[in-house]
């Protein structure tokens, strides 16, 4: 492994000779220009440097307490922080894809910018045993019988311009499985690895990037693609048209009904649980009548939203969801900068375990960008998130139940959700269908 690792360092010194680790020897200037179509073969350009490296062998490590908690303050942070961007559509986010974006990128952090970022990240937890537990979570969802989860990454590095440290990409490959690039960073490189991402999201996430900025010089890329169908599926007798409420107006919706047997309940808000195949569900909390949807999001904590997740009781639940789809766009700068501050500032970040740019230039965060998508109608929920992280150089007897009535016909907040850890994988807030 450490021949290979050096043979790898080798080829990155010796990039401009090498036509194998990018388009070919010449410059290509990097422009921020608008991408159109992929490649017309459909093929990406760049080659993997990994394709022949061996991932090692590491231990498991069950997600522990510890874990669970910083794991749903990290998911409230980003679902807050998120919810108040100015923004013109419906919230998605993925605090999975977000952090094991960000987990890839900590790796090469180092002295505070490392501190901060486990601390966001991990609460607790050193990185080694935070890229073990999100690692061994993660498999663990993927080998799940009757849904698809996968989760694919990347890192891309600019020929030329930096030289990745072996150790950095080794820890990635083996924690994360990440492919790792070499590339111009030019117009084509662009369409590779729009191309990439949406091939490992089977199609539903496009266009994810429009230019790259010339002192860019390293991309940390996780996507996510999940597919479940619900455990009773919605038959044609239980749809019917109904009217949701938006903050811009009402609509109609087709809705769809169903009795559902765990009812969530909360200060300010009451919902349920609806189970998919494969040890997953979707849970809806929607807040009392006269309750502002944005206070509600911005009132949420990791703690509150672990209690209202857990919260369950058994009961008949009348309850009404609209099938809806959409698509949401955000850069979380401004969400995560005020929890990582070193690490979105120039010459205070340190990421020098990633590597070393050509001139010295230290490298720093400028952008992290997630875009996600869902489908939810009678069959179940096809989702789908993409995050890049842009571095810079610088049983028993019947009894009688309680019975509730919920019908999700004005703003709400879902939750897609793990079962076994009962971790969110992807978190939304419908306003206006």
């Amino acid at each position: 492994m450490k021949r290979i690792l050096s043979m790898l360092l080798s080829i990155c010194l010796l990039l401009p000779l090498i036509a194998a680790c990018g388009q070919d020897a010449a410059d290509s200037p990097t422009t921020n220009t608008t991408t159109t179509d992929p490649t017309p073969d459909g093929k990406i350009e760049a080659v993997n440097l990994m394709a022949d490296v061996t991932a090692n062998q590491v231990a498991d490590r069950e997600p522990d307490d510890a874990f669970k908690t910083a794991y749903a303050d990290f998911a409230a942070k980003l679902l807050t922080g998120s919810a108040a961007l100015e923004r013109e559509e419906n919230l998605l986010i993925s605090p999975l894809s977000a952090m094991l974006a960000l987990a890839m990128t900590a790796n090469g952090a180092e002295d505070e910018t490392l501190a901060e970022m486990q601390t966001l990240l991990g609460g607790t937890l050193s990185m080694e045993e935070l890229n073990g537990m999100l690692r061994t979570w993660v498999a663990s969802m993927a080998t799940r019988k009757y849904v698809t989860l996968s989760a694919a990454n990347s890192i891309w590095f600019k020929e030329k311009r930096f030289i990745p440290d072996p150790a950095f990409l080794q820890t990635n490959a083996d924690y994360f499985g990440a492919d790792v690039y070499a590339a111009p960073f030019s117009d084509q490189t662009v369409k590779d690895v729009n191309l990439w991402i949406e091939e490992k999201t089977n199609g539903l996430i496009k266009e994810m990037l429009n230019g790259l900025d010339p002192e860019t010089v390293m991309l940390l890329i996780n996507t996510l693609y999940f597919q479940a169908e619900w455990n009773d599926p919605y038959q044609d007798g239980q749809l019917e048209d109904g009217t949701f409420h938006g903050v811009n107006g009402d609509e109609t919706v087709q809705m769809m009904r169903s009795v559902e047997s765990t009812y969530l309940s909360m200060e300010g808000a009451q919902g349920f649980k609806k189970y998919y195949k494969g040890g997953f569900y979707f849970a809806a909390l929607l807040p009392d009548e006269g309750t502002d949807i944005a206070d509600f999001v911005a009132s949420l904590t990791g703690e509150k939203l672990t209690a209202a997740l857990s919260s369950g009781s058994r009961a008949d639940v009348y309850a009404k969801l609209p099938a809806f789809s959409y698509d949401c766009d955000l850069s979380l700068k401004e969400v995560l900068a005020p929890h990582i501050p070193d690490a979105f500032t120039p010459f205070e970040a340190d990421f020098s375990g990633m590597g070393t740019t050509d001139n010295g230039d230290p490298l720093f965060i400028s952008k992290v960008l997630q875009k996600t998508n869902i489908t939810l109608d009678k069959n179940g929920t096809t989702a789908a998130a993409a995050t890049v992280v842009v571095m810079n150089g610088a049983t028993g007897m019947p009894e009688e139940l309680p019975v509730y009535h919920i019908t999700l016909d004005r703003p709400f907040v879902y939750v897609i959700t793990d079962s076994y850890t009962g971790l969110p994988i992807f978190i939304g807030v419908v306003e206006q269908l």
